[in-house]
């Protein structure tokens, strides 16, 4: 079935292009209220989208009646969220701007953190206090879909081995030198397998934090490392590979030889000085890209610990580590916590590219945290036209399940970390049309990357 004139995989960018450049250190009152404020307004609207109910009630407003309201879970003082410290922030437009106590009583159980936008369905007796009888806390971006004639032809062009991916996050060093034998021994075991198609390299590169680094006792400038280490390694990894073969990287805030700030633009071209540039993609942090059909979601920084930092919870004690991801699928974002973690170095004015274009097939959160891979249901508020009683907790439909992969880091102190390698089979749809048998279905197919995804953790 696998053609050898067919290229076998196509890497695209999905979601809106950053600007090749961007300020910061330019924090602006206004780029942090017009960013908060739109949260708001984005989320109650995706909410009326998916419900049919507009979440109009100010937050200030007495009532003896059950009523829609929206806003952001805030902490009413500096110190750590908890059930009985939690203010809910109305928008501007419906609200003035103006915070509320949030009684959680009433509530069976809750997973909650600040910055977190939420429809809470509940009455404000005297206009001090919001009693929540119900809350809906996710709504996630459609899933993406693909049409059958597409599905054939990724699987004629991969066979039945299908799509291959490895991904790596930084550093690629140990703490004690600048060899990068971590780096070398993935691409050495990239080429004693069948190499994949697609190797996602994450930064940091050239971390900021390793010992050469701080002391200044790097023989070569930050651009000459990255240089020398990574790029002139992977130029040979991939004659080696073959044409075939495909790499992204995607930097981070602690890469010493780009801009750190959050998000954050791609690597520059001209500082990427490869003899294959058509085989390379520049990601930007956070980012979106497809192989093929499949939808990968990337963001560096350690969202993932942040937010088990932050988060206060009620209810059954099960595995926290999907329900970190679960949130940034529901409020459609790559860092919903607000305000950020220390050394986050996030840029409210370039907020809009924290935005998911769309709900991914995989999503890879590289994180200080063990490492993990995770089928996450994506949750969603009920249908139009759905009893809201029903629906105690609101996020009880599950459209969805994405793979969560946490590969860990590289490196880890002075020896080798871990990777994650993915082995995903065509669709059954496709492999089905690619043999001549007659489709069940001539429309959009979604991708159910999770029903055929195989996500290994290596230790290199």
């Amino acid at each position: 079935m696998e053609s050898s004139h067919v290229q076998r995989c196509i890497v695209v960018q999905r979601g809106v292009s950053s600007a090749s450049s961007s300020q910061f250190m330019v924090d602006r009152l206004q780029d942090k209220v017009q960013y908060l404020d739109g949260q708001i307004g984005d989320f109650a609207a995706a909410f009326e989208d998916a419900t049919g109910c507009h979440p109009s009630h100010p937050i200030y407003a007495a009532c003896q009646d059950p009523v829609l309201m929206v806003g952001r879970i805030c902490c009413d003082s500096e110190g750590r969220l908890n059930e009985r410290s939690v203010l809910l922030e109305g928008s501007i437009e419906l609200s003035n701007g103006m915070r509320t106590k949030l009684d959680l009583s009433k509530l069976e159980g809750f997973k909650l953190f600040p910055g977190q936008v939420v429809v809470v369905r509940g009455i404000n007796p005297a206009g001090a206090c919001i009693v929540a009888h119900q809350m809906y806390t996710a709504v996630p971006k459609p899933v993406v879909q693909t049409s059958l004639e597409q599905m054939q032809h990724y699987a004629q062009a991969t066979g039945a081995k299908g799509l291959s991916i490895v991904v790596a996050a930084g550093p690629f060093s140990s703490k004690e030198d600048a060899t990068y034998e971590p780096l070398q021994a993935l691409l050495t075991h990239c080429t004693t397998q069948p190499p994949p198609d697609v190797l996602v390299l994450m930064g940091p590169f050239v971390d900021a934090d390793h010992p050469l680094v701080q002391s200044g006792m790097l023989e070569e400038s930050y651009e000459d490392v990255f240089a020398s280490q990574v790029i002139d390694r992977l130029d040979e990894y991939l004659e080696s590979a073959g044409s075939s073969c495909h790499v992204v990287l995607v930097p981070s805030t602690r890469d010493v030889h780009h801009h750190p700030v959050f998000p954050q633009t791609p690597l520059p071209q001209e500082a990427v000085p490869t003899r294959h540039p058509q085989q390379f993609t520049l990601l930007r942090n956070p980012g979106t890209f497809a192989c093929n059909e499949v939808v990968v979601g990337v963001v560096t920084s350690d969202v993932v610990k942040h937010l088990s930092g932050q988060e206060v919870q009620r209810g059954p004690q099960g595995d926290r580590l999907p329900s970190f991801a679960a949130h940034l699928l529901g409020q459609q974002s790559y860092y919903p916590l607000y305000p950020p973690a220390s050394g986050s170095l996030l840029d409210c004015s370039q907020a809009s590219n924290l935005q998911l274009p769309l709900t991914p097939d995989i999503l890879l959160l590289p994180s200080d945290l063990n490492p993990f891979a995770k089928l996450v249901p994506v949750p969603a508020p009920p249908p139009q036209g759905a009893d809201t009683d029903a629906h105690p907790l609101g996020a009880v439909q599950t459209v969805n399940q994405v793979v969560c992969v946490n590969p860990g880091r590289l490196t880890k102190g002075a020896g080798g970390g871990t990777f994650a390698s993915f082995q995903i089979a065509p669709s059954a749809e496709g492999r089905a049309a690619a043999l001549g048998r007659a489709p069940e279905t001539n429309g959009s197919l979604a991708h159910s990357v999770h029903a055929r995804c195989k996500a290994v953790i290596t230790r290199v």
